[in-house]
Formats: C-alpha cells, structure tokens, sequence
C-alpha cells in the first residue's frame, strides 16, 4: 500500500499476501458505515431468489425430460433391431433345406 495524502491506495496486482488481505478487508470494514437491509428488501430478495430457483428446477427438469425422451427413443429402436435379429437368427436355424427338384 502506498500512502499520498490522507488517502490509501491499493497496488493492483495479481498476488495480495494473505496479511495484505485481511489489513485490507480490516480497512474496508473500518471505513463503511454499518448499515442494516430493511426488512422488506430482505423478504423480496428471499421471494426473488426462491423464485430463481424454482425457474432453474424447470429449466433442469425440462431438459432431463428431453434428454429420457430421447434416450427411451433410442432405447427403443436398438431393442426393435435386437428383436428382429433374433426372429431371424431363428428362422434360419429351424428353416427346412430347401433344394431345387430335379438337382
């Protein structure tokens, strides 16, 4: 920190020493007046964030049901092609021989 005048400056840079950190903070507390959210703000921050997130829940839960939509689409066209590869595994094995008269 550096001193000019009555006023306290702080060096931007890009490591701070922990001690630095909390001198700081220490300063910042010091000089903010202590200051107290009115009631009502606080209730309407609470009702705003609660709506935030049941937003997000929807957001979330929509594209988990795209994703299951997909994925059981998915799902159910290999289980189709597993099927009928089977049937006519199947088939094959309990076809009669077939052979051409006169042969």
């Amino acid at each position: 920190m550096l001193r000019k005048s009555s006023n306290r400056y702080v060096l931007l840079q890009e490591y701070v020493p922990v001690a630095e950190q909390r001198a700081i903070a220490k300063a910042v507390v010091a000089a903010l007046p202590a200051e107290r959210p009115a009631p009502a703000f606080v209730e309407q921050l609470g009702r705003d964030l609660l709506a935030e997130a049941r937003q997000r829940g929807q957001a979330t839960s929509r594209a988990t049901r795209v994703v299951a939509w997909v994925a059981g689409g998915v799902l159910s066209v290999a289980t189709g092609v597993v099927i009928w590869l089977l049937v006519q595994r199947t088939h094959e094995e309990h076809a009669p021989e077939l052979t051409l008269a006169g042969a």
